[in-house]
């Protein structure tokens, strides 16, 4: 295991961000720059072993920015870019422990720009929503200041723009959890950006889409809420929810491993029989046609149609793949060869899926006729 470079305690010292020392009286614009640069190698080295240890240079790295523009100088990037890893919230979590044991997360260096950089570095650092939930186990004081809460509450908006979700099934949903509870102390406003930023996100729900319900059934039980507190409900943002839903639906499904008629039926009835996020059927039902019409007019009539369960599948689901059988009989069947492999296909089909093969059976019969 890679040991914690010295220098990360030689520089956390306090002396060098709390003020008691004029840093501008000690050091050159030339040494300004090196000092810029050597905390950037070793945060960069602690980050590539995967050690947390350079978090507590955070108030150092705050002070040395605010003095670029007393040096006439280019703020430099010493903080990594996080990436997630293996057992990573574990190790985050133990690493962190001195900002809470000695009192390191609230700390705010004078004369910086930006208030509290500690928590900020904290939670856009977090590997997971559980790491950042731990913030507020461990420092719930926090949400009682309400320039500390704010910037508690904007940082983990940014980190909602680029947060790397959970890649497997399991962890997901546990994240999807962590981050409702935060979301339960925040206001309305940043659980509604932060919903938004999720489902626009490329990593979000992708292995599993229906994992996904939950963030936005509870976003949507939030807005009905204010919509009872105020006699109306806030259509805009309620609109702004669907839409989005609906676009990310769409091109979440198109992923070649979960683009399947079988998994996009399945999963809609899934997310139709789900109470909280009804309010936006329409979009849902927007999105089923659109990936429907993805596949092509043979899969549709001869593959899915003889598979699909009606006692299974949500009313809606069906009525909607129905239409797009009635469409796809409209083009597919124009020869006498793919009527007959139609009509044997039809042949095949009985008890409960027999109202869909009638349909079918009568738009066939009327673009015969015509």
């Amino acid at each position: 295991f890679h040991k914690v470079d010295p220098f990360v305690d030689l520089l956390s010292n306090r002396a060098l961000w709390d003020g008691s020392v004029d840093l501008t009286q000690i050091l050159s614009k030339e040494d300004h720059l090196l000092l810029c640069r050597a905390l950037r190698a070793i945060i960069e080295e602690e980050h590539r072993f995967s050690s947390y240890a350079w978090i507590t240079l955070t108030p150092l790295v705050s002070t040395l920015d605010s003095l670029a523009k007393h040096y006439k100088s280019t703020k430099m990037r010493m903080l990594p870019a996080y990436s997630l890893g293996k057992d990573s919230e574990n190790n985050f979590k133990n690493a962190c422990k001195p900002l809470f044991t000695e009192d390191l997360l609230l700390i705010c260096p004078p004369n910086i720009k930006e208030g509290f950089p500690v928590i900020r570095c904290y939670v856009e650092t977090a590997p997971t929503m559980g790491a950042v939930l731990h913030a507020i186990d461990m420092q719930s004081s926090m949400l009682q200041v309400p320039e500390q809460f704010t910037v508690f509450a904007d940082a983990l908006l940014s980190k909602a723009r680029y947060y790397d979700w959970p890649k497997n099934v399991m962890d997901f949903p546990k994240d999807i959890n962590n981050l409702i509870e935060i979301m339960k102390l925040l206001p309305l406003n940043y659980v509604f950006d932060i919903t938004i930023h999720a489902l626009n996100s490329n990593s979000y729900a992708t292995k599993r889409p229906v994992n996904g319900k939950i963030l936005l059934g509870f976003t949507t039980k939030k807005l009905i809420e204010l919509g009872e507190e105020q006699s109306e409900t806030p259509d805009e943002l309620m609109a702004k929810l669907g839409t989005t839903t609906q676009s990310w639906l769409t091109k979440v499904f198109k992923e070649a491993k979960i683009s399947s008629l079988s998994n996009i039926i399945d999963s809609f009835t899934e997310f139709l029989d789900y109470e909280d996020i009804r309010p936006h059927t329409d979009n849902f039902l927007r999105a089923l046609r659109s990936l429907l019409k993805l596949h092509d007019d043979r899969t549709i009539l001869l593959k899915q149609l003889p598979q699909i369960r009606v006692s299974k599948t949500h009313p809606l689901v069906i009525d909607t793949f129905g239409e797009r059988c009635k469409e796809a009989v409209s083009s597919f069947a124009l020869t006498e060869q793919h009527q007959r492999e139609l009509l044997v296909t039809l042949g095949k089909i009985s008890g409960e899926t027999l109202p869909i093969k009638f349909s079918i059976l009568e738009t066939l019969m009327d673009n015969v006729c015509d």
